[in-house]
């Protein structure tokens, strides 16, 4: 059994309503917890309009949500320097990631990328496809 971070793009399509990843985030639910990064809140919060505050909160409230702290902070530190300038993270994915790594969860997400380099992180990557279906 496992519990299981789910990325700010996961989020955003369970609160676009995609069906098949709100299919996803219930069948999660049946073998673990679900979790996110504050970081991932404040990224739905600052894209939800004034009218979606009040569900886009009520969405977000069962989730165990994480903060960052000194800890992940130096995680993604990490994971940013050893990225390097080649193939480089998003700080927002470091600290996902870092997040991840530092409480042992599986990392939910559409398009990995240069996640995919992260040895240690375990990841339940989605189909990149999926992606642009119901984003506007």
């Amino acid at each position: 059994m496992s519990d299981f971070i789910l990325d700010t793009n996961v989020l955003i399509r369970c609160l676009r309503g995609i069906s098949e990843t709100l299919d996803l985030a219930r069948t999660l639910t049946e073998e673990g917890d679900l979790h996110i990064s504050v970081l991932s809140q404040l990224e739905v919060l600052t894209l939800a309009q004034p009218q979606e505050e009040k569900r886009t909160l009520d969405f977000l409230t069962p989730f165990i949500l994480h903060p960052v702290n000194e800890l992940i902070a130096h995680r993604a530190a990490t994971l940013l320097k050893s990225a390097g300038p080649a193939r480089p993270l998003y700080f927002s994915e470091a600290i996902i990631a870092a997040t991840a790594l530092q409480h042992g969860l599986v990392l939910v997400t559409y398009g990995p990328g240069n996640l995919q380099r992260v040895s240690e992180l375990k990841l339940y990557p989605l189909p990149a496809a999926s992606i642009s279906r119901g984003m506007t």
